[in-house]
């Protein structure tokens, strides 16, 4: 069987060998060398943004949690400023308790007696803010 004829740009020097002509060859030669320095190049480009990226999320992330500390933070003292608000509260009623019952006591008459001669007389004293 013989061979199909190659297609008339695999023709080289030499003839019917199947191989590209020299010319031909040096081009893609060339051809895959500029692409192989514009991969590196590009892959040089883009391994440096992705630094860039890698640093600024980096730093996003970080300011993200303390940020989010700050805001626990913040309403942990909150809740703690509410509840000693409400002890403070309690506090002031109690003493407005206090103060009500002492100023009752005050006003109340107190009885002293004295021991004195039985002679059929009592003598008595009034103590206190109000007299009796």
């Amino acid at each position: 069987m013989a061979r199909p004829n190659p297609p008339r740009h695999q023709d080289g020097e030499r003839g019917n060998d199947h191989y590209p002509p020299r010319e031909g060859q040096r081009r893609i030669a060339d051809a895959l060398q500029t692409f192989a320095g514009d991969y590196k190049a590009s892959e040089a480009e883009a391994t440096k943004h992705n630094r860039k990226i890698r640093r600024w999320t980096r730093a996003a992330t970080i300011g993200a949690w303390i940020y989010t500390l700050i805001t626990v933070g913040i309403l942990v003292f909150s809740i703690l400023g509410v509840r000693e608000a409400g002890r403070a509260a309690d506090a002031a009623t109690n003493q407005a308790q206090t103060s009500a019952d002492t100023e009752e006591r005050q006003l109340r008459p107190y009885l002293f007696v004295q021991p004195g001669a039985w002679s059929g007389s009592l003598s008595a004293e009034t103590g206190g803010t109000i007299t009796a």
